[in-house]
């Protein structure tokens, strides 16, 4: 179906990702030269430059990015996938050209290691996949169409699970280690690898060694590192069950320390420490020369806690948290320089300043969704034009521009699996690259809308109940988030938080309220300020699929609607504590999806029935016409109204169509499928989702069907698109649990000035 479409004009190039998709250190990577962080997020790996407090760079490729290793002077950045047929790309970092694909696992890359001279990498394959394969790389002209030349030198098949893989200079090996696996793979005298005379996949057969691990025959090593200076002949790994283990340069487990946690996870290894993440938010730091014991870094803020401030001067003595089971397990260290990076299972990232052990300071951290993102609305509204040309938004009468009522303008709320709605803002708090926003005299003049633990995230509302965070045995978070377990490539999640979650949000009008709808059928509104407390409206008798507000009507009303799976759409009165006004039973299936008019007298409905439903409501809310409009030849999966006009736009499973709802004229826009659209506020065009294999974003001339700009770099199903108020920028989400927010879309000059055109001045 995609391929029906004109090649786009442009395409959407990304300037920040919010989220993350790194299950373990295997897909999270440190620069050793620059100490730029690099971590996937679906389809595209982010580069994070400390220094500058910046996403510098972004490089995308076909399928979900599973593991990624940086070659030892910085300058290569290869990147493995997971998918059916998954491609190893390699990239120079200096000017991001692609340099090599190379192509022989089947079903996922489970992690990669370089030689220390960049000219060996091997990869290993997931578990179903089994073979490792050894790749030579060979620098060609810069002018060439592709710098590397690289040829696959060895194989060997394993049918362990290989989670983890490192190299170590002095002694001139490669290491994997996995369950019940711990090997290593040695190369000669030459720089050839060491074969046993056996072809494998018309390949050398790679010889290994396997490591003398004593007591921990069955131990499942979850992580490795090898060492730096005095400590360079010996090898580091974390087991499962909580040991952090050295081996010589023979081979053989020299000692052993208890990392005093349920679990261990993950390892990092430099010249002065070696750190070692667990269950429950442990993290310690440990000398390489003999595993004595360092520090503890701070613990994260527990499930729930992530809108209260955090304890400035954490305890050093305090070892493990009073109640484990509330805090996120380690999934990935890495260290740069005086700073250790942690990734939690809550998908946050937490930079601690370690150049005083005694003293561990966090210095940044982000906070993303844990679950898949299943709507996305962004708040605000043009009033008009001013004087200047300016727009007027909805909000600027407030004081001093932002009020702690009123949400603020830009702002855009997702809702999610992990069974929360959160509110982000990219302008609101920013600050200059070098300060540090945890800084206790650090005084923000929008202090009611600023979240400790984030610069971009302004607040967090959360479904769970308090008592559910307390209640050990309680689902909370829509279960996506582990105290223990740190997930693997091989066997990522894929229910999380189905049962359990947000389905649906919407920003009131007036921007003084959220309300989201959940999976029980409850629509939860959460007044602002946030502090207040939330209010549970038990709506439908199954989930909430959709919700839309309308403006406020000539009586001074703002109405709210909501679609359930029971088949049922609610009208509610926002003025009168949300008082059931009418009940429409227009469909005979689920409702997918619902649109109010800025008035409130037009209400429109899509169904799992493939049929458009159109009402008429009076002042009062009441139905007083209702008229139904079917679609043929393809499912309905979302519909628009045009603001003040008798227009709807209704996305199929084959087309895209505009309807007129006065004379139920169709005209079919583009062909092909389509899940999810956005209007822009000028009606000048319109973005689709594409399918659900595709995962590509389209937008669209409304007028004459163009292609204007295209995007892809979702790992999963496209959930949610809008666009901002100003017609800048296009927001998207996904169920991989990000949100995309490319530059500006130049060729949306044309939509920005029609907004100017179609507002009075002032």
């Amino acid at each position: 179906a995609p391929a029906a479409l004109p090649p786009p004009r442009s395409r959407l190039i990304l300037e920040r990702v919010l989220g993350l998709t790194a299950l373990s250190n295997a897909a999270v990577a440190v620069n050793p030269v620059s100490g730029e962080l690099a971590y996937a997020a679906g389809c595209i790996v982010v580069i994070y430059n400390l220094r500058r407090n910046k996403q510098v760079r972004y490089y995308r490729v076909d399928k979900s990015v599973a593991c990624l290793s940086f070659s030892p002077n910085g300058q290569f950045l290869a990147i493995g996938e997971r998918g059916y047929l998954p491609a190893i790309t390699i990239w120079d970092g200096t000017d991001g050209t692609l340099c090599a694909e190379l192509q022989r696992h089947q079903y996922g890359v489970a992690c990669m290691a370089f030689s220390q001279d960049g000219r060996f990498l091997l990869s290993a394959g997931l578990v179903h996949d089994q073979p490792i394969y050894a790749w030579e790389l060979k620098t060609k002209r810069k002018d060439a169409a592709r710098r590397l030349e690289v040829e696959a030198v060895g194989c060997a098949v394993v049918e362990d699970k290989i989670l983890d893989a490192d190299y170590c200079q002095a002694g001139n090996f490669f290491v994997t280690v996995g369950e019940k696996h711990f090997k290593y793979w040695f190369l000669d005298d030459n720089g050839s690898f060491l074969v046993t005379g056996l072809h494998v996949n018309d390949l050398p057969e790679l010889q290994h060694r396997d490591a003398v691990v004593n007591a921990k025959t069955s131990a499942t090593f979850t992580g490795v590192g090898c060492g730096f200076g005095t400590c360079e002949l010996k090898t580091f790994a974390v087991t499962s069950d909580g040991t952090l283990c050295c081996f010589g340069a023979s081979g053989i487990m020299e000692r052993l320390v208890s990392l005093e946690s349920n679990r261990g996870n993950t390892i990092s290894v430099t010249e002065s420490y070696v750190a070692v993440g667990g269950s429950s938010g442990v993290v310690r730091l440990f000398s390489p020369a003999t595993l004595e014991y360092r520090a503890t870094l701070p613990f994260p803020p527990a499930f729930g806690a992530a809108n209260d401030p955090p304890n400035r001067t954490p305890s050093p003595t305090v070892l493990y948290p009073a109640e484990p089971f509330r805090y996120p397990a380690v999934i990935a260290t890495r260290i740069t320089g005086s700073h250790v990076i942690v990734f939690y299972s809550d998908r946050s990232i937490f930079i601690y300043g370690t150049t005083n052990p005694d003293a561990v300071t966090l210095e940044r951290s982000f906070l993303y969704h844990s679950g898949g993102i299943r709507d996305l609305q962004v708040a605000g509204s043009v009033r008009g034009v001013n004087a200047k040309g300016k727009l007027v938004y909805s909000d600027d009468s407030s004081a001093g521009g932002v009020s702690a009522d009123i949400i603020p303008t830009g702002t855009f709320v997702t809702c999610s699996d992990d069974n929360t709605v959160r509110l982000w803002h990219l302008e609101l708090h920013r600050r200059p690259v070098k300060s540090n926003r945890f800084e206790p005299t650090d005084v923000s003049e929008h202090e009611h809308w600023k979240n400790p633990y984030s610069q971009e995230m302004l607040g967090i509302v959360y479904n769970d109940h308090v008592r559910d965070f307390e209640d050990e045995q309680c689902v909370v978070l829509g279960g996506t988030c582990s105290h223990e377990a740190s997930y693997s490539v091989h066997s990522p999640p894929t229910d999380l938080g189905r049962n359990k979650g947000f389905r649906a949000v919407a920003v009131r009008s007036d921007q003084r309220e959220i309300a989201s709808g959940d999976q029980d059928g409850n629509v939860v509104v959460a007044p602002v300020p946030l502090e207040k407390s939330v209010i549970r409206i038990g709506a439908h008798s199954s989930k909430v699929n959709c919700l839309a507000y309308s403006g406020r009507n000539a009586d001074g009303a703002i109405f709210m609607a909501s679609g359930g799976k029971d088949r049922l759409i609610q009208v509610y009165d926002c003025q009168r504590g949300h008082a059931v006004l009418s009940t429409l039973e227009s469909h005979s299936a689920a409702v997918a999806g619902v649109s109010l008019s800025r008035d409130g007298s037009t209400l429109s409905s899509c169904g799992a029935d493939n049929a458009v439903s159109i009402s008429k409501l009076d002042a009062k809310g009441e139905v007083v016409e209702s008229k139904m409009l079917p679609i043929a030849d393809g499912k309905v999966f979302d519909t628009v109204l045009l603001p003040d006009t008798d227009t709807v736009v209704v996305c199929c499973t084959n087309k895209l169509e505009v309807i007129n709802t006065s004379t139920g004229q169709q005209n079919t826009l583009v062909v092909g499928e389509q899940h999810h659209i956005a209007l822009c506020p000028a009606k000048y065009c319109v973005a689709m989702s594409g399918s659900l294999a595709d995962k590509t974003i389209y937008v669209i001339d409304m007028i004459t069907g163009e292609t204007l700009a295209t995007g892809t770099g979702h790992g999963e199903a496209v959930t949610a698109l809008k666009f901002t108020p100003d017609c800048r920028r296009l927001l998207s989400a996904s169920s991989d649990g990000c949100v995309f927010l490319p530059q500006e879309i130049q060729l949306l000059g044309t939509c920005r000035l029609r907004c100017h055109l179609q507002h009075p001045r002032f």
